[in-house]
């Protein structure tokens, strides 16, 4: 029912602020309220005017006084502020020595406040008020309210110390010691006053710091103590697993938001502080490795689970048979009982070998996968390049509009540019599904159970490779470093120089005679025509004149950044601007062309 609500008002919110007016100041210095387009809404009668906030509120003020001092502009009056509400007009007059949006129509306030000798307001009390019905509620008898949990009526408040404020922005380093707490909005106490420190973690749960111990503890969203102040640092909770890395005694461990131990606190270091799909690394005794949100160690695929995958995938004969194998690997770790995030750690292992092989095996395996299991299938796509995730969701766009053309009788979509048809890698210019062509039938009889194996590749095939320049690479996952994308790769680049044929008329074979550099030397072998056109334990790919792309920009030949800077509006008093562009420059490495030039540099010496 409560994300129902939230959900509600996020979208009354976007509602509302698509058509509210924004604060501008005119040439006398006073504020006022105009639309985008330039029309005028509150005619320019404020010293101060803040934007509206969700709910369609704005504090305003009249009064504020600044006078030059040496060139610094000091505040001699805080004025007097007021709300004013987007079709309603002023609801509440100027009459608070302070006032701070809360949520929607309720808004924190001060009676009391006055400008110190540095220009800081300081002094007075805070209370609530609901602007909607110009009613209070929570008389002013604290020295600050930072928070209002209005779906609970939870305050966060301060009592004692000393408060200092320039306008809206609250200057923490500056106040003298108080003590925080939590009371509801009839004024009971939730909590003592013991805190230095509360932070709202919106929509979970409260932090608290001990003001005596510096530690920490967690109270709930109703004000319910869950934890004593036990902690020396909890990092949050994710939105996703609702699970907060925490250190206790030096030691970093995983607690969920009921306080249960779901990581035992005994690691010296963590690579984040939040699970990134279930997994993470962390440090102990000075060996870096592996965990799930369970505390189990990641490990390899066991046998014979992994020689199972590797024989099913390379014996496959298409994307289907591709993706079954994907499927079959994924059911067998189930079998095994292990966690999600040991699948998918090992899943999105086999993603990142499957697309190099056949591109399209791995949208299948996403489109066909067990409904369950959808949501591990998908994040093991965040292992793939972010190209290569924008080509997934190409694939499916297309999938939609090739069924709807053939519901509706209209012309079939195009394929999508860039990319790979079923049964090629990422990147790769053969397919690795299995060959139709048949050698011709030769005149000298055979025995029809003959077992001898017959060549995938033609003679012409094979000669058509002479003069061309390949690439080998062969991948495997490196398992000492964290990232599940990360591989060793063995590679080197070749010159196809001539052909052997090494057959009989029952049964040609070819064998290509190749050159290829290791270090500034060169060497020549041969090696199966074969493989160059089928998956065995690597991968070839042409490179044709020996250009292949550029790996640095991904072939787009140029480095594009994105930045983005709001001003801050509590400062600068006026509208919110946002200032954004884009940087782009030429790729390094290829110069913007797109292509590495392997001829310049590894094929020079073949």
């Amino acid at each position: 029912m409560r994300f129902t609500l939230c959900l509600l008002f996020i979208l009354f919110s976007l509602m509302v602020h698509a058509q509210l007016a924004e604060p501008f100041q005119d040439a006398n210095g006073k504020w006022g309220y105009k639309y985008k387009d330039g029309k005028v809404d509150v005619v320019p009668l404020y010293d101060i005017a803040m934007p509206y906030n969700s709910g369609g509120f704005a504090e305003v003020n009249i009064g504020r006084q600044y006078k030059i001092v040496k060139g610094k502009k000091i505040m001699i009056s805080p004025g007097k502020w007021g709300v004013l509400h987007y079709y309603r007009g002023l609801i509440v007059q100027p009459q608070y020595d302070g006032m701070m949006s809360q949520i929607s129509n309720y808004f924190s306030f001060n009676v009391g406040a006055f400008v110190n000798e540095e220009g800081f307001i300081t002094g007075g009390k805070w209370g609530i008020i609901n602007c909607d019905k110009n009613s209070i509620m929570v008389q002013p008898q604290y020295e600050f309210i930072s928070d209002y949990n209005s779906m609970d009526s939870i305050l966060t408040v301060c009592k004692g110390g000393k408060i200092l404020y320039n306008g809206k922005l609250v200057m923490p380093e500056q106040n003298s010691k108080g003590r925080w707490g939590l009371v509801n909005i009839q004024g009971t106490q939730l909590s003592p006053f013991n805190f230095s420190l509360i932070r709202n973690l919106v929509p979970y749960l409260y932090i608290m710091e001990d003001a005596k111990t510096k530690l920490l503890g967690m109270y709930s969203y109703k004000g319910k103590e869950i934890s004593t102040c036990v902690y020396d640092s909890i990092f949050g909770f994710a939105y996703d697993d609702k699970v907060a890395c925490a250190v206790k005694n030096k030691k970093y461990g995983f607690i969920n938001q009921k306080n249960e131990i779901l990581v035992p606190f005994e690691y010296d270091k963590v690579s984040r502080k939040e699970f990134d799909g279930g997994i993470i690394m962390v440090k102990k005794d000075g060996k870096e490795f592996l965990i799930d949100n369970t505390g189990q160690t990641m490990k390899p695929t066991p046998e014979p689970y992994e020689t199972t995958f590797q024989n099913a995938f390379k014996l496959a004969n298409n994307s289907t048979e591709r993706a079954k194998a994907l499927f079959e690997y994924e059911k067998g770790l189930q079998n095994l009982k292990y966690t999600d995030g040991q699948i998918l750690y090992l899943l999105s292992q086999k993603f990142t070998q499957a697309v190099e092989i056949d591109y399209y095996s791995v949208f299948q395996a996403l489109m066909k996968c067990d409904r369950s299991r959808i949501m591990i299938f998908s994040k093991a796509m965040l292992a793939l390049t972010q190209q290569q995730r924008a080509g997934i969701k190409a694939l499916s766009q297309y999938t939609i509009d090739e069924f709807s053309a053939s519901q509706n009788n209209t012309a079939k979509p195009s394929y999508p540019a860039g990319v790979p048809q079923p049964g090629y890698g990422w990147g790769k210019t053969v397919s690795s599904d299995k060959a139709t062509y048949q050698p011709p039938v030769s005149n000298t009889s055979t025995s029809s159970n003959s077992n001898v194996a017959k060549s995938r590749v033609s003679e012409y095939q094979a000669k058509s490779l002479i003069g061309k320049y390949f690439t080998y690479e062969k991948k495997s996952t490196d398992y000492n470093v964290f990232d599940p994308r990360s591989v060793k790769v063995e590679s080197f680049v070749m010159k196809i120089v001539g052909l052997t044929e090494t057959s009989t008329p029952e049964s040609p074979k070819y064998k290509i005679r190749y050159t290829k550099r290791y270090g500034c030397y060169a060497y020549s072998d041969e090696i199966d025509a074969e493989k160059l056109f089928y998956v065995f334990d690597g991968i070839y790919y042409n490179n044709f004149d020996g250009f292949a792309t550029c790996s640095n920009c991904n072939g787009a030949g140029r480095w594009s950044s994105s930045y983005s800077h709001t001003n801050d509006y509590q400062y600068t008093l006026g509208a919110k601007i946002t200032y954004s562009g884009t940087y782009s420059t030429n790729c390094k490495k290829c110069g913007g062309s797109g292509k590495a030039n392997y001829k310049s540099h590894e094929i020079d010496c073949l």
